[in-house]
């Protein structure tokens, strides 16, 4: 029933990071579901964002 929409709605985590504007607070969760691919494609855009808070709890892998 929703799968056409699921579909729809998937993206790369580049695509994803690419919706972050600088200002913007995001929140990562953390655990095991931590996205670190979404996490890494963030921090990989640094140089191009500005004040950009990220809000995490309990990351369980370095980005770098």
């Amino acid at each position: 029933m929703y799968e056409n929409e699921y579909r729809r709605k998937l993206c790369t985590p580049e695509d994803a990071a690419a919706w972050v504007n600088s200002g913007d607070t995001v929140f990562v969760p953390g655990g095991a579901i931590t996205p670190t691919v979404f996490a890494k494609a963030l921090y990989d855009r640094k140089d191009q964002l500005e004040r950009v808070r990220v809000l995490n709890y309990l990351p369980l892998a370095a980005l770098d």
